[in-house]
């Protein structure tokens, strides 16, 4: 009687399992990605290039956003083996996305797709078809030259100047009419795709149908990040770009001087303009993190003077950024004249030098709050900036604090909430 007990056993475990692990997998959906490759319209379709779109539709994603790409080739049968081109993020959710195809040949026919992965699952959409059209003009030869850059940084923005020269050589067949001028832009991204998917535009000043130099400035860069660029030229309603890639790093951060024993950042530790809050820091410690309690807490010294290995200014910024002191905060709030108010669009403190040969110059504190726990309160209503001094005992630290008002101390807080930091260097 035995072996039957233990057979049935056996059935009933297995049976059970696999129950189980269909309710598991029920439990936990596959992701679902549809993606549509949309027909070109015939006002997207040029001589040497088309504007391409698609549209995707995702379900059940786990990752907060996923990857976007194009296939482009002359025969569905190469279309496989084509690279990517235009990749760029998509939303969990999906969404509309599109890029532009240069260097077409005219009157030639041409297939293409959209894929979208994310989760480790990719799929495509339907292949569409386009031609090409004939072009008003014959272009032999577009050359650009002397590509350059040059990066301004003032108080709170930072710019760039571009140049470039450009040779047109074109063919204009008897009867159509001629143009004297080519339009000229600079493209530029913060990532090479993004070129082709979403570029800033940044108008040159025309130059003659044969070529010659242009030049523009744009304002508003990001601190801190590398930017890609290329020159385009449109002439008879084709446009062409530079062939090469080209970069430059913005500054990490600007040290403005207000005149005082130390120079201030113009920005928060982790941000990449003067108005974004950046990162939040427990005290002593040197990385930002998800969770601020006092069981996340690590950092359990009770020093004088915080060591530069624990200092998140000096870790972050290398070089002599550091953490201001209290002092270096009651001397920010005795020489500098403060005054409460919103700085493109974000609620914060400006403090303005009052020092002689000095009065031109501010920095911007966004009220960026605490982090208590997972999740940040007083966002756009308070500011709380850690200072590298300790307070009372091993548990506490002063901060700079201030609310909607046009004052601001220095007052003792726990040191495992996260607070923002500004920088300080000689």
């Amino acid at each position: 009687m035995k072996k039957p007990f233990r057979l049935f056993l056996v059935v009933f475990v297995v049976l059970l399992s696999a129950i189980s692990c269909k309710k598991d997998k029920k439990g936990s959906p596959d992701v679902s990605i549809t993606v549509v490759t949309k027909l070109v319209p015939d006002s997207d379709i040029y001589a040497y290039k088309a504007i391409l779109g698609a549209t995707a539709t995702i379900e059940n994603a786990a990752a907060g956003k996923g990857e976007a790409w194009f296939q482009i080739a002359t025969s569905e049968s190469q279309l496989p083996l084509a690279p990517k081109q235009g990749v760029q993020e998509i939303p969990a959710k999906g969404g509309d996305f599109g890029m532009t195809a240069y260097d077409l040949t005219p009157l030639s026919d041409y297939c293409f797709r959209a894929g979208v992965s994310i989760d480790g699952k990719t799929s495509y959409g339907e292949t569409q078809h386009f031609t090409t059209r004939q072009a008003a003009v014959q272009f032999n030869s577009i050359t650009f030259s002397h590509l350059t850059h040059n990066i301004i940084t003032e108080n709170d923005n930072i710019s760039v100047a571009l140049s470039g020269q450009v040779s047109i050589n074109v063919t204009v067949p008897s009867g159509t009419f001629i143009q004297t001028q080519a339009n000229v832009c600079f493209l530029l991204s913060e990532t090479e795709e993004g070129l082709l998917t979403n570029p800033i535009r940044v108008s040159a000043n025309p130059v003659a149908a044969g070529g010659g130099m242009f030049s523009a400035q744009y304002d508003g860069l990001r601190w801190g990040l590398d930017y890609h660029y290329k020159a385009e030229v449109t002439l008879y309603f084709e446009s062409f770009i530079s062939p090469d890639d080209n970069t430059f790093h913005s500054p990490e951060v600007a040290a403005v001087d207000l005149g005082l024993s130390v120079k201030w950042a113009n920005m928060n530790l982790g941000a990449h303009a003067p108005q974004e809050y950046g990162d939040y820091y427990a005290w002593g410690e040197t990385q930002p993190k998800g969770t601020y309690t006092e069981e996340s807490y690590t950092y359990m010294g009770n020093p004088l003077n915080l060591a530069p290995e624990n200092d998140a200014a000096h870790v972050q910024w290398e070089g002599d950024w550091r953490m201001p002191t209290v002092g270096e905060y009651l001397e920010l709030l005795e020489y500098c004249a403060i005054k409460h108010r919103t700085y493109h669009g974000v609620k914060g403190m400006v403090f303005t030098s009052k020092k002689a040969g000095h009065t031109d110059n501010w920095i911007f504190l966004p009220a960026a709050g605490i982090w208590f726990g997972q999740s940040v309160s007083g966002l756009d209503e308070a500011g709380s900036y850690w200072t590298s001094s300790p307070y009372s005992g091993p548990a506490t630290a002063y901060s700079l604090d201030f609310w909607d008002r046009d004052e601001a101390g220095c007052n003792g807080n726990g040191r495992h909430l996260g607070r923002t930091i500004r920088a300080v260097r000689p």
